[in-house]
C-alpha cells in the first residue's frame, strides 16, 4: 500500500517550515543610553549646636551624594570632622564624582548626617541630625556648591 500524498515526515517538516517563516523576525534590541557625567561637589555646612556641645567638641559629618534611574545608579561619599567653636560647627569638603546616567534629567540627592557626643557628670548625650537636598544633575565638569545649614 502506498502512503497518501502529503503524508509522512516530509509534510510535517514542510508544515514547521511554513509556520516558522510566518513569524516576524525579532526587533533589534534598543541600545541602552550611556551618558558619562563628571564633576565636583563643594559641600559647605554651618550648624548651630546645642550648648551641651562645648568649644572643641568634635562633630562628625557623613556626606553622601547619589543619582539613579531605571538603568544606572551612581553614588559618592566622604567623611568630615568639625570642631565646635562659639556654638557652631562648620565644614567644607570637596567631592569629585564620575557616574553613568541614562538621561541628563536625573536628580541628585545630597545627604548630610551629623553626630556628636557630650559627656556630663551623669551620662553621655548623643546628638544626631540628618539633612537632605535634591538638586538637578550638574553640568558636565562643573563644580557645584551645595550649602547646608541646620542645628545639632
Amino acid at each position: 500500500m502506498r502512503p497518501a500524498v502529503g503524508s509522512g515526515m516530509g509534510a510535517i517538516a514542510l508544515l514547521f517550515a511554513v509556520a516558522a517563516a510566518a513569524e516576524p523576525a525579532p526587533a533589534p534590541a534598543a541600545k541602552t543610553p550611556r551618558i558619562q557625567v563628571t564633576g565636583t561637589f563643594k559641600l559647605n555646612g554651618v550648624f548651630t549646636v546645642t550648648s551641651a556641645l562645648t568649644d572643641g567638641t568634635t562633630v562628625n559629618a557623613s556626606i553622601f551624594v547619589q543619582t539613579s534611574d531605571l538603568i544606572y545608579s551612581g553614588n559618592s561619599g566622604i567623611q568630615a570632622q568639625a570642631k565646635v567653636s562659639a556654638g557652631k560647627a562648620k565644614f567644607t569638603v570637596t567631592l569629585p564624582y564620575a557616574w553613568l546616567v541614562a538621561a541628563r534629567i536625573n536628580k541628585v540627592m545630597v545627604t548630610v548626617n551629623l553626630s556628636a557626643n557630650a559627656l556630663t557628670s551623669s551620662a553621655t548625650l548623643y546628638y544626631t541630625s540628618y539633612l537632605t537636598k535634591t538638586i538637578p544633575l550638574p553640568k558636565m565638569e562643573a563644580t557645584t556648591t551645595v550649602n547646608f545649614t541646620g542645628a545639632l
